[in-house]
């Protein structure tokens, strides 16, 4: 069965708007994602935001987005693709007992679903060196709490796997004639071999800019389609507009 995601960069608080700054609760993009939604209530839905955010002054965010575009910068987000257990770590994680091993994936998983909408902190004491395991003394490099733990810090920042999606819309503000370099970051991290991708952004005169074009470069290998531009400041009355361009008219 095909499934749908929507993902998007949105940013809250100061933002241009009519040809003013005005403090918005939601951003614009957010906006329109909770609009498609309510259309496609079966679709997932994926924030993309950036480990150090942008400042609250909306016009010190825009020259920091300019250097950013200058720069070719790839903003580090707080959700990338990281496996649970791969590597050397394993070989610590196997040596804990049948019952330690499920009692920890099933800690780490419901930290995870807790963490989607909290901040996360993991504190914890490990000994490496000489440990004592089911195998006898063992002489750990890592000890089995850092392995545990750096599993929960994986999977606390764990990305969407868009491996599972046929359909993307993909939504950002329009900044500086494109998308913010954090959206290239999200674009870089994934394989998007044979999706079809819906693109959606807001501007305040600009439309898309190069952003199409920019994005069809960056992910050859999906169908990208035309999309939707809206003006910020017409968003909350956007809804016939939104609900036709996803369900094309029907």
């Amino acid at each position: 069965m095909a499934k749908t995601l929507i993902a998007f960069y949105s940013r809250r608080g100061q933002n241009w708007v009519d040809g003013s700054i005005r403090n918005l609760p939601k951003g614009n993009n957010e906006v329109i994602v909770e609009k498609i939604k309510a259309i496609l209530p079966e679709a997932d839905v994926f924030r993309i935001d950036t480990v150090k955010k942008y400042s609250e002054d909306y016009m010190v965010c825009i020259e920091e987005a300019k250097q950013e575009l200058r720069d070719k910068a790839r903003p580090e987000l707080t959700a990338l693709p990281h496996p649970i257990v791969t590597g050397r770590s394993t070989r610590s994680f196997s040596r804990l007992s049948k019952t330690m091993k499920n009692f920890f994936l099933t800690f780490i998983l419901a930290l995870c679903a807790f963490s989607a909408s909290a901040q996360t902190l993991v504190v914890y004491y490990s000994r490496t060196g000489q440990n004592y395991t089911s195998d006898g003394i063992v002489n750990l490099k890592k000890g089995n709490t850092q392995v545990v733990a750096e599993q929960i810090q994986n999977l606390a920042k764990a990305d969407i796997d868009i491996s599972k999606y046929d359909t993307i819309y993909l939504g950002w503000p329009c900044w500086w004639g494109t998308y913010p370099m954090c959206v290239a970051t999200f674009l870089e991290a994934h394989d998007w071999s044979g999706k079809t991708v819906i693109p959606f952004t807001t501007h305040e005169g600009s439309g898309f800019g190069r952003g199409l074009s920019d994005l069809k470069a960056a992910i050859p290998t999906a169908t990208v389609k035309n999309g939707l531009s809206i003006q910020g400041s017409k968003v909350g009355t956007a809804g016939k507009q939104i609900e036709k361009f996803v369900t094309g008219g029907k």
